[in-house]
């Protein structure tokens, strides 16, 4: 914890006679001693007789004209007694008793009078690099540190860091410790951009026993006791000025954790709870642990600046570790460009809903909003119908709306956006100006010849910017003029597509280096140099292309299963809910009603925009089949949590190993009981496969049941897939409807419903996925409904009130897979899942609040986990 400043006092004084020595014999060697005691007589004799003023700071002598004259007259006396005592001059720079060395005697000697204060002067003159032995000091540390272990010799620690920077800086060097030691001084004293502009940023970064670095430290919460609201609002400012300097010249200190794996960010947040802790008299409020920004910090200006350092990060999985740990808690994103192709507009009032059911953080990383369509009812959209009947009208979405309710959301910043604006549809410059409010770092505003007034006005602070042109001559001018692009005081980069409209190729050439040179000549020299980089285009709007729809097959093992599940979906019974991980392409939570099933969601999914690359959201799905997936898991379990990992693409569309990695971690960070993965990694190396296999088995130690995809592609690919490959892994191939394997599927434990691997399943209707391409049915839709059935048996025990021992039981692979086993018996090849057996669909006409019903299905539900039974030891 920093200490508060106060003023510093001088050394113990009690009735300390001229002629006494500051010293005992036995501590200080005689040539210091005799030096001493002369410099402060020939003090005394230069002024009058009086041992000197007892000021309450340390000062340079030539800040007050009776200190100066007096401390000219003594040195010129001193010199000349040195230079007759010859023996004495060679001896002062030498080592006294126990190695200790002039300047540290003068430092724990204090202030015992203004004579030594100007002797330290002196010596600091005349010995320069005296200050920085170590070996000569109290436990061999620095003289910053010996200094500043004192009340009365800390006044030497602000003189040192006001004064004298470089030799403070090379100290420090030495001594790295010295650096968290003195801290408060630093922040006291708002003098660390001289001193920090000197040290290597290996020493900026240094830790304590904790790893805490300097920016912990700093950056700590703490009720300080402060005479004023003034005081406190000054000494917080300095911290910030201090903040800024340390992350000039050493930017990665704020990616380095303590020993708690705490970022400064989340320090601060903990240390804030510790604190409110300390001073709580309610037990419930006492025990509170902070995990992210509580509401009392939203203003808090420390902790609004790491955050942005951190957002300012290119990492993802970066900045979400120094924000929140290993769970992300909210979006750092909103990138709308899945809806850009969309076969159907969608509708006004559902998106609005998952823009105001999603969690942003204060500070987004980037914004995209492309050009698309929503559908509203005529009446709210001001058309009266006489008929009385509501009609569907599309209209382009309303970036207005957006940026509204991010604004009602708590977004309070915005550091890169990019906005397609469809050029038949404009937006005002009103609506555009609107956004400065967000503070936006770089614009990127699809509009061309957009007017400089209103860039300057909604991106006055933009560092990056993004202009769309014709090739307008009088536009580029305005934009190009001293009061252009040039007043952005933060300008770093320039990039400006063209699309001549009237002019050749060649003119517009012209004009695009009369722009550049412009750029430069009217830059402001004191300002960072600006990048300019001019192309000119064809065009720059994507084209939407749009596929057919299939039907999906229907599958007769669903439909039984459908009439079973809805007796389980009505039972009122309160009971913990399965957790589920679809781990696949996303899940589009506009097109498909989800309510509130999905309860938490990750993207590893990044696409690159311009030179930026951009997280892609969890909720919005790439082709459908994610969203297919997480229908038919929570179609078979509907007392289900799901928790969706949007895994990235590779350049044949099939998902990243590393994305796998990190998404199959994820889900084991949130504690789900099944995680399902529709899919295969056709090639991995060796190193990735033990990375896959080690984050697997962590999921299986943490009682995780993990299914997977078999292969499709038959006998062209013999070996088995990742992840189904790893142990433990149920391998999940699809059947027809006669339970017989399908022609390609290749490699499985279990069979399930899957149809054929060439039937397609873009659904319409009322199962529409908003899908942009095709869905190949197959294992992948036979491991959702594996998935399902597991988290249905889960939910079935819970019902049962069947005790934890049973449901950590059913958790194990062995139990799990010899139910599924007992469940194919009379299969063929002993694979095909017949659960509509144990399941029956006669359920659906029973009612759980009969007595009778409800013992039928818990007979059921024993005679599924029959295995799992015979398997527990005797007397457990």
């Amino acid at each position: 914890m920093l200490n508060n400043r106060s003023p510093i006092p001088s050394a113990p004084q009690d009735a300390v006679e001229d002629d006494e020595d500051i010293f005992p014999t036995h501590t200080i060697g005689e040539h210091h001693r005799t030096a001493i005691r002369k410099f402060r007589t020939l003090w005394k004799q230069n002024n009058g007789g009086s041992r000197g003023s007892q000021t309450s700071s340390l000062s340079r002598p030539s800040d007050h004209t009776q200190d100066s004259l007096q401390h000219e007259k003594t040195v010129k006396a001193f010199e000349d007694w040195l230079a007759e005592e010859s023996k004495i001059a060679e001896s002062l720079p030498k080592l006294g008793v126990y190695n200790q060395d002039f300047l540290s005697l003068l430092i724990m000697m204090g202030r015992k009078g203004s004579h030594s204060v100007a002797l330290f002067h002196w010596v600091m003159k005349n010995y320069p690099d005296m200050c920085l032995r170590l070996g000569n000091r109290f436990q061999k540390q620095s003289l910053l540190v010996e200094a500043n272990s004192k009340s009365w010799s800390k006044g030497y620690v602000a003189y040192f860091l006001q004064e004298y920077p470089a030799q403070t800086a090379r100290m420090i060097e030495k001594d790295n410790s010295a650096l968290l030691n003195v801290v408060s001084a630093m922040i006291d004293q708002d003098c660390s951009g001289p001193i920090f502009a000197r040290l290597n940023p290996a020493v900026l970064a240094t830790t304590d026993s904790q790893k805490n670095t300097l920016l912990h430290l700093v950056s700590e919460y703490g009720v300080e006791k402060w005479k004023s609201s003034e005081d406190l609002e000054q000494w917080n400012e300095k911290r910030i000025r201090l903040i800024h300097n340390l992350l000039t010249y050493c930017p990665y200190v704020i990616s380095l954790t303590n020993t708690k794996h705490q970022s400064a960010y989340q320090h601060r947040i903990r240390t804030f709870g510790a604190d409110l802790n300390k001073t709580a008299d309610d037990e419930s409020i006492s025990s509170l642990e902070f995990d992210e920004e509580p509401v009392e910090l939203v203003d808090d200006k420390i902790l609004a600046l790491l955050k942005e350092k951190i957002m300012s990060l290119n990492e993802h999985e970066v900045i979400i570790s120094l924000l929140y740990g290993k769970i992300q808690k909210r979006e750092i994103y909103l990138d709308l460009i899945d809806l850009e192709n969309m076969k159907k507009a969608v509708s006004e009032a559902t998106f609005k809903n998952l823009l105001r059911e999603t969690n942003y953080e204060s500070i987004l990383k980037h914004v995209r909003i492309p050009s698309f369509e929503v559908t509203v009812n005529s009446q709210q959209h001001g058309e009266a119908i006489c008929t009385g009947q509501k009609q569907q009208l599309v209209k382009k979405v309303n970036v207005e709306d957006i940026f509204n309710l991010l604004w009602e959301k708590g977004v309070r910043k915005i550091i890169s956006i990019s906005v397609h604006e469809d050029g038949n549809n404009p937006y005002s410059d009103e609506v555009i100006e609107s956004l400065e409010k967000f503070d936006i770092e770089e614009w990127d505003w699809q509009r061309k010849d957009l007017c400089i007034s209103v860039i300057l006005k909604a991106a006055g602070n933009a560092r990056k910017v993004s202009l769309y042109s014709t090739g307008n001559r009088s536009v580029l001018q305005s934009w190009s003029a001293p009061d252009g692009l040039i007043s952005l005081e933060k300008l770093t980069d320039v990039n400006l597509l063209v699309q001549p409209r009237f002019e050749s190729t060649k003119r517009t050439r012209l004009y695009l280096k009369e722009f550049s040179n412009k750029i430069h000549e009217n830059r402001v020299n004191s300002r960072p140099p600006i990048n300019v980089v001019t192309r000119l285009l064809p065009g720059f709007n994507g084209q939407t292309h749009i596929q057919g729809k299939d039907k999906a097959e229907t599958s007769t093992w669903l439909e039984n299963m459908d009439k079973f599940v809805s007796f389980v979906r009505n039972i009122p019974e309160f009971r913990r809910p399965t957790k589920v991980a679809v781990i696949d392409d996303g899940v589009d939570k506009l097109q498909e009603d989800f309510e509130d099933s999905i309860i938490a969601g990750v993207s590893f999914f990044s696409s690159q925009k311009d030179n930026f690359t951009v997280t892609r959201p969890y909720y919005f799905s790439s082709n459908g089949h994610g969203t297919l997936m997480a229908k038919t898991i929570r179609r078979l379990c509907p007392n289900v949590n799901l928790c969706i990992a949007r895994l990235d693409q590779g350049v044949n569309g099939e998902p990243t190993v590393e994305s796998a990695i990190k998404a199959i971690s994820w889900a084991t960070a949130n504690a789900v009981d099944v995680i399902s993965m529709s899919w295969t990694l056709s090639t991995i190396g060796d190193v990735e496969a033990r990375k896959l296999r080690d984050v697997v088995e962590e999921a299986h130690d943490n009682g995780i049941l993990t299914f997977a995809s078999v292969s499709d592609q038959g006998l062209n690919q013999p070996e088995m897939s990742f992840p189904g490959k790893i142990p433990g892994v149920f391998r999940i191939g699809a059947a027809r409807r006669s339970g017989v394997p399908d022609d390609f599927s290749h490699g499985y434990e279990f069979l399930f419903p899957g149809g054929s691997s060439t039937a397609k399943a873009l659904q319409n209707g009322a199962g529409d996925t908003g899908a942009n391409s095709e869905i190949t049915l197959g294992s992948s839709f036979a491991t959702a409904v594996a998935s399902g059935l597991a988290a249905l048996i889960l939910d079935c025990v819970e019902l049962c009130d069947l005790g934890d021992e049973y449901r950590n039981d059913l958790h194990q692979y062995q139990n799990m897979k010899d139910i599924f086993r007992m469940m194919s018996t009379n299969s063929p090849g002993l694979s095909y899942i017949e659960a509509e057996k144990w399941f029956p669909a006669s359920f659906e006409n029973m009612d759980w609040m009969e007595d009778e019903d409800q013992e039928e299905f818990r007979k059921r539900v024993m005679a599924v986990i029959t295995p799992c039974i015979v398997n527990r030891p005797l007397g457990v």
